[in-house]
């Protein structure tokens, strides 16, 4: 931050958002202890451990999820405003802002309908695992972004991540998730029947009409907090394939 060879993309502190220095901050100069000369000019940082894998569904701790968010995407993200005063969200994986099929007078509701981008808008898998080198250059298809939730909160996985979820009592909670968790404790994610049937309850929806998904969240939000809730890289989409079912 404090670094002469660093711009910031805002001298003043934003509330939730920072400086902006990784998104609209730049590098003014080299790097002069790199030997490489094509590492000159990015950011470097260093860990003290080797977490071995990246795979946040199954961590509790921030590191991993730090690597993560460099390889991973989510409905919606935020960026700093023409201002510079604050931030404002736009849509990534969403095509559009979460619509609120229930809303009150005053904005809240508990279900959120929004528009997903799949391969028809040009939406592909991209991988540098040897394993899953087959997805490279597939389309996401829409049952993809529901097949997320199903091995997140896959009982038998027991993701870390997964089982937090299933705990979680507030507003943010999905209704159905902790029902899916416990009756998948034995099932396993390749047991395609079993899981469709257990997931039911789960009020993660799809419609192929309008490649939309819709979730209700356990308590009543406004649409700052939905796309605040549900803006999670652990949300986006995955290959409907038995292999996946891995901690890889």
């Amino acid at each position: 931050m404090y670094n002469p060879r660093i711009t910031k993309g805002s001298e003043n502190y934003i509330t939730g958002y920072g400086f902006g220095i990784l998104g609209e901050g730049k590098i003014t100069a080299p790097l002069a202890k790199e030997e490489n000369a094509n590492w000159k000019n990015y950011l470097r940082f260093a860990s003290a451990s080797d977490p071995a894998s990246i795979n946040a569904l199954d961590t509790e701790g921030s590191e991993i999820f730090d690597l993560y968010s460099y390889i991973s995407s989510a409905y919606w993200d935020v960026k700093m405003n023409a201002t510079k005063d604050g931030y404002e969200w736009y849509p990534v994986l969403a095509k559009d802002m979460p619509k609120c099929l229930d809303a009150s007078p005053n904005g809240y509701g508990t279900t959120w309908k929004f528009h997903v981008r799949t391969g028809a808008d040009g939406l592909k898998y991209s991988t540098a695992s040897t394993t899953r080198s087959k997805y490279n250059g597939r389309g996401v298809e829409l049952e993809d972004y529901v097949t997320a939730f199903k091995l997140l909160l896959n009982g038998k996985a027991n993701f870390y991540r997964g089982s937090e979820m299933a705990g979680d009592s507030s507003n943010s909670a999905i209704v159905g998730a902790a029902s899916y968790f416990n009756a998948t404790k034995t099932v396993d994610f390749t047991d395609a029947a079993n899981i469709d049937k257990a997931f039911a309850k789960v009020v993660v929806e799809a419609d192929d009409t309008d490649n939309s998904i819709t979730i209700t969240l356990a308590g009543a939000v406004n649409q700052f907090y939905a796309m605040y809730y549900l803006a999670s890289s652990l949300y986006q989409p995955v290959p409907l394939t038995h292999d996946i079912y891995s901690r890889e």
